[in-house]
Order: C-alpha cells, then structure tokens, then sequence
C-alpha cells in the first residue's frame, strides 16, 4: 500500500488541504474511499477532487484542451491569411523551401560516403521537388500564367506592331524614312528571341 504522505508529494504543484468541518460540504472531495467514506481533503477550485485522486489529471487535461483550443484558432487564422492571399494559387515558394532542403542536405554532407547515406533523404527530396514542380506547371498552364512558344511569338508580334506605328507617326511628322529603323529592330528582336530560346 502507497503511503498517501508520499502520494501528496508526488502531485506536483497542488497543495492537499484537509476538510474540516467547518468547511462546507461542497468544498470536499467527492472521491469515495476502499472503506465506503468519503475522502478527507478539499477539492482543488472548479473541480471536484483533491490532488490525490485526480484533480491534477483533470487540470492536466483542460489545460491540454485549452491550448489546443488555442493552436486551432492560430492555425485557422493563419488559414483564413492564406486563402485570401494573392499569390495561393502558386507552388513556388514550397519548390523554393524543398530545393533549400536539399542544398542543406548535401551542404551537411563532408565527403562521398555521407553522401551515400543521405542517398534515401537526398531521393525522397528529389522526388517531392519533382512533384511539386510538375504539379506547379500544370496549375500555371490551367490559371493562363505560362508563356509558352506561341504566346511569346504572339506578344512579340504585337510589340513591333506598336513600334512600327509610333515610328512611322514619328517619321511622317518628323520627314523621316522608317522602314530601315522598323527592319533594324525587328532584327535585333527576332535575334534575342533565337538566343534566347
């Protein structure tokens, strides 16, 4: 049989009081005993047992649920800040965070034998980087936010439609031959897009 002096010292921060009869009758510890009696300590405050039979468990127990309550309301905030942001239909930022993971993972690595054990890590990133990233072109390619070969060529083709016009205004006005100026630009133009492929 446990002591109940060392049962009172090991319940951490309460303080176990007796009930006395000068105490009311709510105040007591609700636990009922081996013997049929009811227990001799006070209650702790808000709950109806003393430290010895259970109250620092219940406390325990409504702290826990408080801060997850807690975490749940930061998360759900941190949600609500998300799903109105701008930018949450983009994947770069999590391509971002996964290729520095890898970076850290070969940084920590001093030679080619821990190279070879953060070979399973070092895969699995890859992997992930992989997926993210086909998964990012496929949401940009369905939003309209990829340029493709064509919409580049069709933006060009529009930009030296603009240019063209302003030059020949400015050539009319100024009495200015345009049409080696328009050429000359639109060379230069169709160059950088090969280089640049």
């Amino acid at each position: 049989m446990i002591d109940s002096k060392i049962l009172a010292r090991s319940c951490t921060h309460m303080e176990l009081k007796r009930w006395t009869k000068n105490d009311s009758e709510e105040l007591r510890c609700d636990f009922t005993l081996d013997n049929g009696y009811r227990c001799g300590n006070l209650a702790e405050e808000t709950i109806n047992r003393c430290a010895l039979h259970g109250a620092n468990k219940i406390l325990a127990a409504k702290e826990n649920q408080s801060l997850r309550m807690y975490r749940l309301a930061q998360w759900q905030t941190r949600v609500n800040q998300l799903a109105d942001h701008d930018k949450i239909k983009s994947l770069r930022d999590e391509i971002a965070i996964l290729r520095m993971l890898v970076e850290n993972r070969i940084a920590h690595c001093s030679d080619s034998q821990d190279l070879l054990l953060q070979s399973g890590p070092l895969s699995d990133l890859l992997m992930k980087v992989e997926k993210v990233v086909s998964s990012c072109n496929r949401l940009e390619s369905k939003l309209g936010d990829v340029l493709d070969a064509q919409r580049v060529r069709n933006l060009a083709s529009a930009f030296m439609q603009m240019i063209a016009k302003r030059v020949t205004e400015f050539s009319v006005v100024n009495n200015l031959d345009s049409s080696s100026l328009i050429e000359a630009i639109s060379n230069d133009f169709l160059d950088y897009l090969k280089e640049n492929k």
